[in-house]
């Protein structure tokens, strides 16, 4: 093998060092894209997510707040409202007379 045989076979060898050098930087290049469009992915699917929990949340506490509206309402209107009716208030009133006449007799 004569000198610029082998300095041309060395010249090759570096070269081919050279551009293997460029590939595993292309590809460490890519593969940093890759992992931060991986990144950026996680967070936006992280965004949606947490968007979505606040949207549930909103939701389930107005309608938390308009069932408890309609209960206080509901437990205010009963409150108001006699318990019995005119016919029942009636109907235990005569019951209430009967059984006070029974009890007590003539005694009174």
């Amino acid at each position: 093998m004569t000198d610029t045989s082998a300095i041309s076979a060395i010249n090759k060898v570096l070269q081919a060092e050279n551009d293997i050098r460029e590939k595993i930087e292309l590809c460490r290049q890519q593969a940093e894209e890759i992992v931060e469009n991986g990144r950026y992915q996680a967070r936006r699917i992280s965004n949606r997510v947490d968007d979505r929990i606040s949207i549930v949340h909103a939701r389930t506490t107005l309608n938390i707040d308009r069932r408890l509206a309609e209960l206080k309402q509901e437990m205010a209107s009963l409150a108001r409202e006699p318990v019995l009716d005119k016919k029942e208030n009636d109907e235990l009133s005569v019951a209430i007379e009967t059984l006070v006449d029974e009890l007590v007799g003539d005694s009174l």
